[in-house]
């Protein structure tokens, strides 16, 4: 090659032929010879060996595809292997490339050119690599038979671009990412028939050529299914090398004739609807927009109704003057200097101008100036196509600020429903379900008053958590009220009792004080009065250290039956300033962000505090200072519960169906598999465990089960991909009902489920009750028992024989506070002997973990530190450890900020608990 490369540029129109060569010569390409037709191009290049060619498809005498053909004929020796580029404005990108390939063509590029960078990289790449073709086509073989993959890659190596698969599934799979341009496909093979592959893959892409393999070709049954099954052809093995080849590059131009045809029938229909609708569009453009042309002077030569009668001025007071009468002073020089030189270089400018009418005042348009040239010389003339946005103008910052604020709104209330769905339901399940086999087991009187604690103070906290999902209703009003009788001291006394051990472990006394006066049954919506106690008792834990926690509850006043009940949580911890007292009460609005750093929350809790108390006639407010403390009291009217003994409790045995049949449970996660497994034995049915739908698929495929709980969220391979994968492998006569087990309580998650092939949907955590109800809707019921889910012993009744007013200090903590005695002892109860082995690995997975995070935080990759505390903090929730599986959070919401210096001090901190909790562990329950 010379130094300075020869080029050849070929094109029949004479502006494009001068800006490429403009464009070459930028370049540094200065030994360029131009063309106007294919003709001349051939009789140059008998005369001069040329180094490159840039060619025109539309060339007239020869086009640019008939040029490209006689090159590489041979028919011209020096420039058989000269490197050419296709240029078109008319051909589709896939029909060019497609007819390029054929025809030897290095390099096919679009005009108007993408940018100038696309070219040189085009031109540069052809000098320094002559080899012909854009690309091969991609060739799929799925195949099993090692000889048969063998012979199609050496036959077709020098054709097509080859990928192999040795199995049906593994070739979907990878179709699926890869989209080939040519199919071979075996009929009988393992995990997936050719059949079914083929029947899966014209279900996304009709169009797709598959040619099947088959030793079976004599068969005409066989062949005639094949071929209605969308086969494009089939070729017989052992294979004749002629007819592979011929088969196969039929099918290859079949695909690529039909994508030439659908895009050039399409191109017809929407030239055909353009030119129909170009009347039209032209009306309507007139009626809503000013339009206007200019000359290279500035010169009104154009002026449409709409131009008249927003101006003010008449056509012929328009016409031949200069636009400039128009202006305002409110924009510069250098403004109209901007436009000016937008327009000039060929580009469409777009703004806004304030422009002034006849009668002095002025009017705001939106402008769009496009650059034309006019018929029958090179003059330049200005469309403007403009439209009156005054009006919008006067409020468009308002509305713009109003917008920002909805988004933001709308952004942080979503990102917080899908984590509290995830991070709270999914944990729920073992708390729950471990909470009611305790309570079936053999307790002492204060085990099962414990245990039931933990029982109804959960069912409390699901309901809480359904509605703070649900928030939407909350800001709409729709929210009704359950009023039903409370035992108001129970109520406030079993709140008082779930953060004891909080209270104990931060070495806080906590205490609450209900007024004699008060009485003991009301009238009102218990769960809701729960969540209003949980608040504010929990924030006033949450941001105290020393000293403690007070809930006084008392009645000012009584009149005509309503009595006014008056809550205040007093305590002493840091105090608010008085300038944010008043925003506290806001929707996701914290105090400060060093505070949310230190104590973390969704700043949600006390806006729903608010807005309940608002929806039962009451109101909340709040005295504090900085340093000294705070008090948040609220008021609500309520009644008096008629006719209600003071202690009433009843304890009605709950009837337990018990069910015939096997059921596989599919679940990552070892506690929520074993808890899972206790509810179901004890419904009467036998199990099988496995962790991944991979594993359900084998599962599945070795013997029959009456029931699948399939979880949704997994690794390896996910419960829809698993419950698709079993629908397509079974037939409707077998079919076996699969019920979607998952934490995400969205409403459109249900129809997720139904699409992927699920027959139903129970949302974690897990009851024994809707467990109960899906087995009733698919198994034989075979037996009934009743079981007592309420405490019934005298430990139950001397709490409730407590007086009104109660003191329970927490100085010390205890030595294992790293560890949830309750889940604890739950978790013992339910794996009995297996306990140990339980905890054995979790400590093994947990500390393989942490090695695997503190290396990931090394290398400041935080997806995979995000994913690591994710799985950890999951692990150390159902083990009984909520301190390890707090920091693990902590460590996410690092993750997501990205702040490689909070994550590091999180992972630290997750490694000192992690040393206490394990301590703790192998003290217990290891040997």
């Amino acid at each position: 090659m010379h130094e300075q490369p020869n080029i050849l540029l070929l094109n029949h129109q004479a502006t494009i032929l001068d800006r490429l060569k403009r464009k070459l010569v930028e370049r540094g390409y200065h030994h360029i010879t131009e063309a106007t037709d294919g003709h001349e191009a051939l009789r140059l290049m008998q005369a001069t060996a040329y180094d490159l060619v840039i060619d025109d498809i539309h060339a007239p005498k020869i086009d640019g595809w008939r040029l490209a053909r006689i090159i590489r004929s041979g028919v011209l020796k020096t420039s058989r292997h000269t490197p050419i580029i296709a240029i078109s404005a008319v051909y589709s990108h896939h029909i060019a490339v497609t007819s390029a390939r054929d025809q030897g063509i290095n390099r096919f590029l679009s005009y108007p050119l993408e940018d100038d960078d696309t070219f040189y990289s085009a031109v540069t790449h052809c000098l320094e690599d002559c080899r012909w073709g854009i690309h091969k086509p991609t060739l799929l073989v799925v195949e099993d038979d090692d000889d048969c993959m063998n012979i199609v890659s050496r036959v077709l190596g020098y054709r097509y671009d080859i990928e192999v698969a040795t199995d049906g599934l593994s070739g979907l799979e990878a179709w699926q990412e890869r989209r080939h341009n040519l199919v071979l496909l075996d009929v009988m093979m393992p995990r997936m028939s050719g059949l079914d592959v083929l029947r899966e893959i014209l279900k996304v892409s009709p169009n797709q050529a598959v040619v099947i393999m088959t030793a079976d070709s004599g068969n005409t049954e066989r062949m005639e299914q094949l071929m209605i099954s969308g086969a494009v052809d089939v070729v017989a093995k052992p294979f004749r090398v002629d007819e592979l080849r011929s088969v196969c590059e039929l099918a290859t131009r079949r695909r690529d004739s039909i994508i030439i045809n659908e895009q050039f029938a399409a191109q017809v229909s929407s030239m055909r609807s353009t030119m129909a609708e170009l009347e039209t569009q032209k009306f309507a453009l007139d009626q809503h927009s000013i339009v206007g042309i200019v000359n290279d002077y500035g010169t009104i030569v154009y002026a449409n109704d709409k131009f008249c009668e927003v101006s003010q001025y008449g056509r012929p007071e328009l016409i031949g003057q200069s636009y400039a009468m128009l202006l305002s002073d409110h924009h510069s020089d250098a403004f109209f200097a901007e436009i000016r030189d937008t327009v000039v270089q060929g580009s469409v400018w777009h703004g806004e101008i304030l422009n002034r009418c006849k009668d002095g005042s002025t009017y705001w348009i939106d402008s769009t100036v496009i650059p034309s040239v006019k018929n029958g010389d090179d003059s330049r003339q200005y469309i403007f196509i403009c439209t009156d946005i005054t009006e919008r103008k006067l409020a468009e910052q308002e509305l713009h600020q109003q917008m920002a604020r909805a988004e933001e709104a709308s952004r942080a209330k979503s990102e917080f429903m899908a984590m509290i769905s995830h991070e709270i339901r999914t944990p729920m399940n073992g708390i729950i379900g471990m909470s009611n086999l305790l309570l079936d087991s053999d307790l002492t009187p204060s085990q099962r008053d414990g245990a039931q604690l933990v029982c109804s103070s959960a069912e409390s906290l699901l309901g809480i958590i359904n509605n703070i999902l649900d928030f939407s209703k909350y800001e709409s009003g729709k929210i009704d009220l359950e009023i039903v009788n409370i035992e108001l001291h129970q109520l406030v006394g079993d709140v008082i009792k779930i953060f004891s051990i909080e209270a104990k472990r931060k070495r806080l006394s906590l205490e609450y004080h209900i007024d004699k006066s008060v009485p003991h049954h009301i009238m009102g919506d218990p769960v809701r009065l729960r969540q209003i106690l949980i608040n504010l008792i929990g924030n006033a834990i949450k941001f105290t250290e020393q000293g403690g926690v007070t809930v006084d509850v008392s009645m000012p006043k009584e009149c005509d039956g309503k009595i006014t009940l008056l809550t205040k949580v007093t305590d002493t911890g840091i105090g608010i300033r008085p300038e944010v007292q008043d925003k506290l009460f806001q929707s996701f609005y914290q105090a400060d962000s060093s505070t949310t750093r230190k104590y973390g929350g969704t700043g949600l809790g006390l806006a729903i505090t608010r807005q309940l108390v608002e929806l039962m006639g009451g109101a909340i407010e709040v005295i504090s200072e900085s340093g000294a403390g705070s008090i948040f009291q609220y008021s609500l009217l309520v009644e008096r519960s008629a006719g209600v003994a003071e202690h009433d409790e009843s304890h009605l045995p709950v009837p337990l169906k018990r069910f015939s049949g096997v059921v596989l449970i599919v679940d990552d996660n070892v506690v929520n598999q074993k808890v899972t497994e206790g509810l179901v034995r004890k419904l009467g049915c036998k199990t099988k465990i496995v962790s991944n739908g991979v594993e359900a698929l084998e599962a599945v495929a070795r013997e029959h089960y009456d029931l699948i709980l399939m979880d949704c969220q997994m690794p390896v391979m996910d419960g829809y991909q698993a419950t698709r994968e079993i629908r397509k492998r079974e037939g409707e006569a077998c079919r076996v009902p699969i019920v979607a087990l998952t934490a995400h309580a969205f409403d459109d998650n249900y129809q997720h489920c139904l699409d992927a092939g699920m027959d139903g949907y129970t949302a974690k955590p897990l009851h024994i009750n809707s467990l109960q109800d899906v087995m009733a809707q698919w198994l034989p019921v075979v037996g009934h028992e009743e079981i007592d889910l309420l405490a019934s012993d005298s430990a139950s009744k001397q709490i409730q024989s407590e007086p009104s007013s109660a003191n329970i200090v927490t100085d010390n903590c205890f030595t294992q506070s790293v560890l949830d005695q309750t889940m604890l002892v739950a978790l013992k109860e339910l794996m009995g002997d297996d306990i140990g082995v339980l905890v054995t690995t979790y400590i093994d997975d947990s500390q393989d973990k942490l090695d695997a995070m503190k290396k990931a935080l090394q290398l400041s990759e935080f997806p995979s530190l995000y994913r690591l505390a994710h799985g950890l903090k999951g692990s150390s929730a159902n083990i009984g450890a909520p301190g390890l599986a707090e920091l693990c959070s902590s460590v996410t919401e690092g993750c997501v900020a990205g702040d490689v210096a909070v994550a590091k001090q999180r992972v630290n901190a997750i490694e000192k608990e992690y040393v206490a909790v394990r301590r703790c562990l192998e003290q217990d329950f290891v040997d």
